[in-house]
Order: C-alpha cells, then sequence, then structure tokens
C-alpha cells in the first residue's frame, strides 16, 4: 500500500461523543447509551493503573462488540503500548479454543462474565494458561466458590470482580479476590468514580442498610439516544 501515511487529525475532545452502545437494563426495552471520549479515555487510564499491561502483556479480544466489555479488550492494551491478540468469531463459546489461543500467544488480561469462566475452569488442567496475569469478572454475580477455584487454579493472577453498567462507561468498582475472600462483592469505585447508597429521598444510608447504588463521576453517559426524558 502507498499513500498517505500521516497521522489522521485529532478533531474530537473529551466532550464528543466516542460510541453508542443498546443495553435494555432491567426494562427490557432497548436503549442507545451515548458515551463520551473522557468516559472510555478515563476508563482505559484506570484499567491501566489497576491492571498494567505493558508492551510484554496482552489482552484477548473475544466479545462481540454490541457489548461495551468489547471496549476493554480493544483499547485496554493502549495506554500501557501492549497488545491485542483477536479471537476468531466463535472462538468465545469454545473453551477448549481459547485456552490454545491464550496459551499460544501468551495472553496476559482476559475477561469473563462467571458463566463462561466455569467452563473455561473445567477445560483447563493443571497449570494450564500460566501466562494470564488477569481475570476481569463481570457482567454476572460471581459465585464465592467459584472465584476461590479461579485463585487456585491460577495462583500467579489476580482475579479481580468489576461491576459497572453500560451508563458508566464499562466498570464502575472493583474488588480482588483472593482464596480468602469470605463472600464476593462489587468492592470500591474505580479512579474518578463515586457512588452513593441512598434511599427514596435519595439520602445518604448508614453503613450496611440496603439501598439503592447511585454512581457518579467522569464515566458517567451523556444520556440516552433520542431520549432527553430518561
Amino acid at each position: 500500500y502507498r499513500g498517505e501515511s500521516a497521522n489522521l487529525l485529532a478533531i474530537s475532545g473529551a466532550r464528543d461523543l466516542a460510541y453508542v452502545i443498546y443495553t435494555s437494563g432491567s426494562t427490557g426495552q432497548p436503549k442507545g447509551v451515548m458515551v463520551e471520549h473522557r468516559g472510555i479515555t478515563n476508563m482505559m487510564t484506570a484499567l491501566q493503573r489497576q491492571y498494567p499491561c505493558g508492551e510484554e502483556e496482552a489482552y484477548i479480544l473475544k466479545t462481540n462488540y454490541t457489548f461495551d466489555v468489547s471496549l476493554t479488550e480493544l483499547f485496554g492494551w493502549i495506554p500501557g503500548g501492549g497488545k491485542v491478540v483477536i479471537a476468531a468469531p466463535g472462538a468465545e463459546r469454545d473453551p477448549q479454543e481459547l485456552l490454545q489461543i491464550v496459551s499460544e500467544n501468551e495472553v496476559t488480561h482476559i475477561n469473563f462474565v462467571p458463566s463462561m469462566l466455569q467452563l473455561f475452569m473445567a477445560e483447563a488442567s493443571e497449570g494450564a494458561a500460566p501466562s494470564l496475569q488477569y481475570l476481569l469478572i463481570a457482567g454476572e454475580a460471581f459465585p464465592t466458590e467459584m472465584a476461590h477455584r479461579a485463585c487456585q487454579q491460577w495462583p500467579q493472577a489476580r482475579v479481580e470482580n468489576i461491576y459497572g453498567p453500560t451508563e458508566a462507561t464499562i466498570y464502575a468498582t472493583q474488588e480482588s479476590v483472593t482464596p480468602h475472600t469470605e463472600k464476593v462483592g462489587i468492592g470500591k469505585p474505580l479512579p474518578n468514580v463515586r457512588t452513593y447508597v441512598v434511599n427514596q429521598s435519595n439520602q445518604l444510608q448508614p453503613v450496611g442498610v440496603p439501598g439503592e447504588l447511585c454512581i457518579a463521576g467522569d464515566g458517567l453517559a451523556r444520556g440516552y439516544l433520542n431520549r432527553p426524558e430518561l
């Protein structure tokens, strides 16, 4: 290929729209979540601070781009100058193929929903996938027993339970899991994210009292596409 080789002009600012991803949330009615550049930039910077991915490390891209976790895999390697290994379509449903890709390409960072992690662990023999450094678990409640087994299966890796709605740019909170964790929770806010547990009057609840979780900070999305009333 012989053509223009200069970099494109940077025309997007922090408040410009980066992407729209549809989510049904708890209502079952699809809504287009509008995420700005500052949200995705903040999240990738936070992930790099928490789970560094340098020149010798690699994410695996295996999540369909209609799910926001795919953004972690697409861009998470960029801040640290790492790399991304792209799995073939359908590989995300084949634990044996995933194991082979991870081993052959020395993947260090991998995302899982707990149900897929369970299948992955069932296929992985003792000592399999020794390159893994970070198992990032999100999308579903993470059973404590499964978390303990993951820690035992990959003692060299950090097992992280990460929580967040699409409206907060992928992730909002994280908790590191160990073999001694009594019950896996959603942990504490990521950098530049704030979380509050409030009652029906939007007043802060005392520690230990249930309430509604509200999320604020740089990751908060602009709103819903063509749904300003929401």
